[in-house]
């Protein structure tokens, strides 16, 4: 084919109207049924993730633990998060989605209840671990689904308003770590997160899920090297799974600095400091779907729209960023979140279209991975090591010129989507789907 065809063709792809890609054509019950489950396991799944910061004062009273171990607690689920999201990823493409959901929320739940059981600092870090190897199962399964029910006109904007959870999950992890233990004790609170879990991850055995392709059409690409291969392969995913990471080291910051930020330089106090920052988190309700749609609308009539909206969005967050800790405006920081925050939904979105659907799960996997590795593991790091040799204030302003080059990656990320996403519908009908 010549390049002017080739040109020709992709003009024609950009400007012509979205064609239907539903792969679950269900009632409006069953989609609804679908949406609940997922959206409230994944509430509950960042509720056990973070409802032990509340209780580390306890734990070290009860038990004699240390703060370094205290650290432990919390980096052991984020460790296995990274360690299995993308090889569980891979194992749900080739397995089924629904009932892999369901296996590993029981799981995790299961390990939040045996927290809360647990009674030697080796017990209690081996349910952690727990959580964190069942949560790496969670976010890539319900991604895969919510984009199988949902075209690209309503998708990003549907993974927006199941990202809300997330916000949802982070507000009730807290406020159950400290207002349950103090009436019913630490243990209390790990049984508030994890038996509602188990609930739902049995309902979410009756989930419906799409079939998988017959290994007949394609043994080599329905391999789990066939998986990575296909993922890694993928110049527009790779450059957006880049982007992610660097853009996680200012989301990271943000979560774990913001209240230190007003304690040191505002003069309040670690309640006040913590209770206002807690408000702020819940721009979430706001700028997930609102930029899942807008992102939608964009990549109705240009397939790379959602690059391009996400590196506008990173440079809003941090020019709002930088100048809300410079003049130590709340309201300028708060928007700078809003603008954090509108990043994501187009990002999910987009590692489920630039990809074969027996692919998705694993590209998403590939998307949570980095966006730790990359960036969200070591940039809350960075910014104390800059704020040790300066002031807290510079370790934001750092962090924020790092997470300004996540916009050349979505810039030179755009040049390929096209490109991929005409491959992975090719490979699709290739293997028949």
């Amino acid at each position: 084919m010549s390049t002017q065809t080739e040109l020709k063709s992709t003009v024609n792809l950009l400007e012509k109207p979205v064609e239907d890609d539903v792969l679950l054509k269900l009632p409006t019950w069953k989609i609804w049924y679908t949406m609940f489950v997922l959206y409230f396991l994944y509430l509950f799944d960042y509720a056990a993730r973070l409802v032990i910061g509340p209780l580390f004062p306890y734990l070290k009273k009860d038990l004699g633990l240390t703060d370094p171990q205290l650290g432990m607690l919390s980096s052991v689920v984020l460790a296995g998060i990274c360690i299995l999201s993308m090889p569980l990823a891979a194992f749900i493409d080739r397995w089924r989605r629904s009932k892999t959901l369901s296996l590993v929320a029981v799981a995790w739940s299961i390990a939040s209840v045996g927290t809360g059981l647990s009674t030697t600092f080796p017990q209690i870090l081996a349910s952690r671990a727990a959580v964190g190897i069942g949560e790496a199962g969670f976010s890539s399964g319900g991604a895969a689904l919510i984009s199988a029910m949902f075209s690209r006109t309503k998708r990003a904007m549907m993974i927006g308003i199941w990202n809300t959870s997330m916000t949802a999950g982070a507000a009730l992890g807290l406020m159950a770590g400290g207002i349950v233990a103090t009436s019913y004790g630490w243990q209390t609170a790990f049984y508030a997160v994890g038996i509602p879990g188990i609930v739902l991850g049995v309902m979410a055995w009756f989930m419906p899920d799409y079939e998988n392709i017959s290994r007949e059409k394609d043994a080599a690409a329905l391999s789990f090297y066939g998986a990575f291969k296909g993922v890694l392969t993928n110049k527009s995913l790779v450059c957006m799974y880049f982007a992610c990471g660097l853009g996680a080291v200012l989301l990271q910051t943000q979560l774990y600095w913001t209240s230190s930020l007003f304690v040191r330089f505002m003069g309040m106090t670690p309640a006040q400091a913590g209770t206002i920052n807690g408000y702020m988190m819940f721009v979430g309700f706001i700028s997930y779907p609102l930029s899942g749609w807008l992102s939608d609308r964009w990549s109705e009539k240009d397939l790379r729209g959602r690059m391009y909206f996400c590196a506008i969005m990173q440079l809003l967050s941090c020019l709002t960023c930088v100048a809300g800790v410079m003049l130590l405006s709340i309201p300028l920081l708060a928007l700078a979140m809003f603008f954090t925050f509108c990043i994501p939904s187009a990002q999910v979105a987009t590692t489920q279209e630039i990809v074969p659907l027996f692919n998705r799960a694993t590209a998403y996997g590939g998307y949570v991975l980095t966006l730790y590795i990359l960036g969200g593991l070591w940039g809350p790091m960075l910014t104390g090591f800059v704020s040790a040799a300066s002031n807290l204030q510079m370790g934001f302003l750092v962090a924020a010129g790092v997470s300004l080059i996540s916009i050349l990656f979505y810039l030179a990320g755009s040049r390929y989507v096209v490109a991929d996403f005409n491959n992975s519908r090719a490979k699709e009908k290739e293997m028949g789907c």
